[in-house]
């Protein structure tokens, strides 16, 4: 994709000084006052070369950031000549961690603290969000499904509730809001999910009809992520989904207009990851002691078709050696978080996926921001993100 530049460079330039001193002989001979000509010779002695002094250390100077014409409105700043809102951040940060062609669109003033998903509609309308929140009381966990424009002319959007459901018999130690939100192609269906610290995980996936607002909910043993792959088809990443036979590490699939389930991908590690269809394809990530954290590609058709599990093991699958957690974002490309070696987080990174004469790539990792400013991302349409940060949530055209 096209990304604009916005950073320009000026010269600096450092002087070298090399002081000398000269002496004053001007060959003249002055007469002498007893009328005797003397011969005085005047030759001044030779002044010392002053010390070489060193120009100062050459220094970058800051990128150059168009101005905000007319000037920013009470509450904003401009972020690389974009007035946004500030949400009572640092400003400035923001544009030290973001890379270079990411252009800054609007700042939502709405920090959230659970997973979200972004549903751009078809015909113009502004991009809806996707939001679910936890709150555990006791032992008992409600969630929440809310919904709210994406609007890049207003800060503070105003949520509505979709549904209401919750969890009984967990405090909040001992149950962990899952980390996705999935909603359906058509919008008529949303998915989310939970795990708590019970023998094997156990778990389970709330099932949203977001026009009526009812909630139902299928066990789901250590559901990671989750994803629709049509209108009433949907993949969990994880252990087990209630109706399919396994319950290890793998892809489980349910349709949920026939209410069954089979295990789809099996053999792929002992940990969960991510999944996401894009396009034609599912990506899944996955890990395990021996192989470490890897990335598979499925064909869409092969996976909806199949009627026994796919192994991952047999090498059949497109795989590569990366972090088996990962948003998709436009452009084939996943992001992640890039984390030190005490596992500080970094910044985000995005491998880009890319399909060759029958071969699939995984190109190296490209910095999208850098530092803790921003803790992670979710895409909205192709073209744009929403960078999560501690008070909110950055738009930028990517």
């Amino acid at each position: 994709m096209d990304r604009a530049r916005l950073s320009g460079w000026s010269g600096l330039f450092a002087a070298l000084v090399i002081a000398t001193g000269c002496g004053d002989d001007d060959g003249v001979t002055p007469a002498s006052d007893a009328g005797t000509d003397a011969q005085v010779v005047q030759g001044d002695a030779q002044a010392p070369v002053d010390a070489y002094v060193a120009p100062d250390a050459w220094v970058a100077p800051d990128a150059w950031v168009a101005p905000c014409d007319p000037a920013c409105a009470e509450g904003e700043a401009c972020l690389r000549g974009v007035c946004v809102a500030t949400c009572g951040g640092d400003v400035a940060a923001m544009d030290a961690a973001l890379a270079d062609g990411l252009v800054p669109v609007a700042n939502v003033c709405r920090a959230v603290s659970g997973p979200i998903e972004v549903v751009v509609p078809e015909g113009g309308a502004m991009p809806r969000v996707y939001e679910v929140t936890a709150e555990t009381v006791g032992t008992t966990t409600t969630f929440t499904l809310s919904r709210w424009t994406l609007d890049p002319s207003g800060s503070a959007p105003a949520p509505e509730t979709v549904a209401t459901t919750t969890h009984e018999g967990h405090a909040a130690d001992a149950l962990y809001p899952g980390g996705y939100v999935a909603v359906s192609p058509d919008e008529a269906r949303a998915i989310f999910g939970y795990t708590t610290g019970d023998a094997g995980f156990v778990g389970g996936v709330f099932e949203i009809d977001v026009s009526a607002g009812g909630t139902s909910e299928v066990a789901a043993n250590g559901n990671y992520d989750g994803e629709w792959l049509d209108a009433t088809r949907f993949v969990i990443n994880g252990l087990a989904i209630a109706g399919s036979d396994g319950s290890s590490q793998g892809l489980y699939l349910r349709d949920v207009s026939a209410t069954t389930a089979r295990r789809a991908v099996g053999e792929m590690g002992d940990w969960s990851g991510s999944v996401a269809r894009i396009g034609d394809v599912v990506v899944a990530g996955a890990g395990s002691a021996g192989s470490g954290n890897r990335v598979y590609v499925l064909d869409l058709a092969a996976l909806l078709a199949a009627t026994d599990p796919i192994s991952a093991a047999t090498g059949s699958l497109a795989q590569f050696a990366a972090p088996s957690t990962f948003t998709a974002i436009g452009g084939m490309r996943l992001a992640s978080e890039a984390r030190d070696e005490s596992w500080n987080l970094v910044g985000l990174e995005a491998r880009t996926l890319r399909h060759t004469d029958g071969v699939w790539t995984l190109d190296e990792p490209v910095r999208l921001a850098t530092g803790a400013v921003f803790s992670g991302l979710v895409a909205v349409g192709e073209d744009r993100i929403l960078l999560r940060h501690e008070r909110g949530l950055l738009l930028v055209a990517d």
